[in-house]
Parts: structure tokens; C-alpha cells; sequence
């Protein structure tokens, strides 16, 4: 399968920006799975901003999803939560059309009974609202918080750690408020698609990136603790044949839950440190 991906991104100002787009793309799609990422060239990429340039970003999404179809691809990416030419790319073309602002409002809403969203500024906040009144989801929306940030200082981010450690507190500090006003799911709308790969990159660490040596270690512990909880319950059963399944002070069904819990996280790990391999190393795919 051949997908385009239409980020909104200038592609002489996206250095930082489509490499860890890449990575994030590159660490979700399936084998024999081909994502071309493309930015845009003719116009300013503005058009979250500002409606009279939006017109431009329309244009050339638009050529781009015409150019798209005829060579080949299975399905145009709209990978910008404006949402820019969605309906029109629709009109025209006989391959599927998503975006990501739809497609994301949608999961949310598999994801929980509400949600809500961070917007990188005050200035993009109303196009959030009307994409989910839009897509009639404006009443599981239960609001936006907006970022005091701008597209600029999300590309700073990318490469100054203590302006990422403050683009973080204050992305934190927004989901908290849109906890309390009872979002049960939330995502950052970056517009100008510096946001996500932003706070992805950050969002790391032990428990977080996938480690094939922490996961075997995980995955070990998990069979000998299921283990021995199954010998426990064979002893505990020849002893005390009436507490069975909810005796004790913890039950041992609780314990063999827990342990596989501990056996699905080990794997986690473990499979997808694997699979980031075998696509870093297209020598270790099989076929």
C-alpha cells in the first residue's frame, strides 16, 4: 500500500520537523507499507492562521491530491488539523481522503464519551470548534486550551530542550483544565504540524519507547511470576481446598491477572523494539 501524506508544512521550513514526523509515522505503519511525506512548495502554509491564505494552501492541496490518484497512491493524507481541502479532494477523487482532524475527533470518541483538544494558539482555537460542530461532534467537544505558543516557537522547540521542557509544563498544565471541565480523551491540534512531533519527542522514556532488552527482562519476570502463582494455587488448593479462587488476603486471580498484564507489557516492548529493527534493516524482513 501507497499513501500520501499532505503535510502543511513549508518544505524549505520544515528541517527539524518532517524527520521526526518521519519517525513517528515510520514506528506505526505496517510492513509493505509505503507513507511519502510531501510539504507544500507554492504556498506559505499559513492558512490556520489566516482564511485569505488559506485559499492558497487549498490550491495547491488540492493539485497535489489530483497529482496523487493518477500516480497511484491508495489513499491522500490531510496531515494538518485545519483539515484544508478535505471535502474538495473528496469531490474529485476515487481514492479515500482522510484528515487528521476528523479521523482524530472520531478515535476520541472510541476512546471515551468526551474529549478535548490544545490548539497551538488563541488564534487557532475557532477552527477547532467549527471542524467538531462540522463533523457533529461539538457536543462529546467539551472545549479547547489553547497554547500561548505560535508555530515558530514549536520549530525552536524541536532543538532547545528547555524551550520543549516549557511547551511540555504549559501542554500540561491546558489537559489538567480540560480534565477538570470533563474531557476523558485529549489531543494537541498543532496546525502547523510542529506541535505533535514536538510533544512526541518529549513524551519519552523507560515506559514510554519501546526497549527489547527491558521487555525480555519484563517478559521473563511475568512467566516466572505466572508460574509460580499456578504452583501457589496447586499447593493452596491441597491445603485448603474450600478458599479456591478468592482466598487469602491477595486472590490468586487477581495475581494471575496482574502477571498477564506484566506478560502483555514485556511483549509490547519487545515486538515493537522488533519491528522498529526489521524496518531499520530492511535485510531482517522476511520475504
Amino acid at each position: 500500500m501507497k499513501l500520501w501524506y499532505q503535510s502543511l508544512a513549508r518544505e524549505s521550513d520544515a528541517i527539524h520537523y518532517h524527520p521526526l514526523l518521519r519517525k513517528a509515522i515510520d514506528s506505526c505503519v505496517d510492513s509493505g507499507t509505503k507513507v511519502d511525506i510531501h510539504g507544500v512548495v507554492a504556498s506559505a502554509g499559513m492558512g490556520v492562521f489566516y482564511r485569505i491564505l488559506r485559499h492558497y494552501d487549498l490550491q495547491e492541496v488540492i493539485r497535489n491530491a489530483i497529482r496523487a490518484e493518477k500516480e497511484g497512491y491508495d489513499a491522500f493524507l490531510i496531515g494538518n488539523f485545519s483539515d484544508t481541502g478535505v471535502d474538495e479532494a473528496r469531490e474529485l477523487l476515487n481514492i479515500p481522503v482522510l484528515g487528521i482532524c476528523e479521523n482524530s475527533m472520531h478515535l476520541a470518541c472510541q476512546m471515551g464519551a468526551s474529549f478535548g483538544v490544545v490548539p497551538v494558539s488563541q488564534k487557532q482555537t475557532p477552527g477547532k470548534i467549527e471542524n467538531a460542530r462540522r463533523y457533529g461532534l461539538e457536543r462529546q467537544m467539551v472545549g479547547a486550551e489553547p497554547l500561548d505558543s505560535s508555530p515558530a516557537a514549536l520549530k525552536q522547540a524541536m532543538v532547545d530542550r528547555s524551550l520543549k521542557e516549557q511547551v511540555m509544563a504549559e501542554f500540561t498544565a491546558c489537559a489538567k483544565r480540560l480534565l477538570q471541565r470533563g474531557a476523558e480523551f485529549m489531543f494537541a491540534t498543532s496546525d502547523y504540524d510542529f506541535g505533535g512531533p514536538a510533544i512526541r519527542e518529549a513524551v519519552t522514556g523507560l515506559f514510554v519507547e519501546p526497549r527489547r532488552v527491558f521487555g525480555r527482562g519484563v517478559l521473563y519476570f511475568g512467566y516466572v511470576y505466572l508460574a509460580g502463582m499456578v504452583l501457589r494455587y496447586v499447593i493452596r488448593m491441597s491445603l485448603y481446598p474450600e478458599e479456591r479462587w478468592f482466598g487469602g488476603t491477595i486472590p490468586i486471580f487477581f495475581h494471575w491477572v496482574l502477571a498477564a498484564f506484566v506478560i502483555l507489557f514485556g511483549r509490547f516492548h519487545r515486538c515493537r523494539s522488533e519491528d522498529s529493527s526489521r524496518k531499520a534493516d530492511p535485510s531482517l524482513r522476511s520475504g
